[in-house]
């Protein structure tokens, strides 16, 4: 250039090769996803959400431990490692139980409590826990679970007084009822009536119909549940049905980390 030194040309040059590769730089970096905590254990609860699906208990628990593991405070990837322990510990009793064995519990009731713990609003863990309390015949740490729902969690939860009340008869007499006892598990019932008299009688009885658990129904639902899985992984590869979070607004899932 006309009245420059080659000394300056050449730090010009330097100068614009440096604004080039910064300019490269940003746009790398906009390139690359993030590797937030967040969002690393949202990929790993997608995956294990996939996984469960598809029946590999397995990578799922892998997963939902890798999305606990990156954000320590993700309640609901607790609660879903939890609930397929649960349902490990399940399958193990029945099957132990058929050939006369002792078993060994999940520790299906830790991630629960460990859920509930990050978010006490949380109403499905605590049904969670009390189930598998009550799987353990923990009659007491159920029925405490159920009055915490009814107490602080939910006060107009007519199944939380239902089942409040079952647990608290399940080693009473219905002949020895005594309406002058706060815990008798007639208030309970009558309570969880007033809330939903379309579902709940007075005496205890859901007046909703209930098929009775047999081999054909359990083949049927498990065909059933087969093809929901079947058509929900077609859904979520063809782009027809998107994986949604807890907490989620919208379309972009919001974990809120407390």
């Amino acid at each position: 250039v006309k009245g420059m030194s080659r000394t300056s040309l050449a730090a010009c040059l330097l100068l614009l090769l440096d604004c080039s590769e910064l300019v490269r730089a940003k746009k790398r970096r906009k390139q690359q996803p993030s590797s937030s905590p967040g969002t690393n254990a949202l990929n790993h609860h997608q995956k294990g959400v996939l996984a469960h699906v598809q029946g590999d208990r397995k990578t799922a628990k892998r997963e939902f431990r890798n999305a606990i593991a990156a954000a320590p405070t993700f309640a609901y990837a607790y609660y879903r490692l939890g609930f397929i322990l649960q349902e490990q510990e399940q399958d193990q009793r029945q099957r132990y139980q058929r050939a006369g064995r002792p078993h060994k519990d999940e520790d299906a009731a830790v991630m629960f409590r460990h859920a509930i713990a990050i978010d006490h609003r949380d109403e499905m863990a605590y049904y969670a826990l009390a189930q598998t309390l009550k799987d353990r015949a923990d009659l007491q740490g159920a029925a405490q679970l159920y009055a915490e729902i009814t107490a602080r969690v939910n006060p107009r939860s007519a199944q939380a007084y239902w089942a409040l009340g079952h647990v608290l008869a399940t080693d009473r007499d219905e002949f020895e009822s005594d309406p002058s006892d706060t815990d008798d598990p007639s208030h309970f019932f009558e309570h969880a009536a007033a809330l939903q008299p379309a579902e709940y009688s007075p005496d205890g009885k859901r007046t909703r119909r209930i098929e009775p658990k047999t081999p054909q129904r359990e083949e049927r639902e498990a065909r059933e549940a087969k093809l929901r899985r079947e058509a929900f992984l077609a859904d979520v590869q063809n782009g027809r049905r998107q994986m949604h979070f807890a907490g989620e607004e919208g379309n972009n899932a919001a974990l809120s980390f407390m």
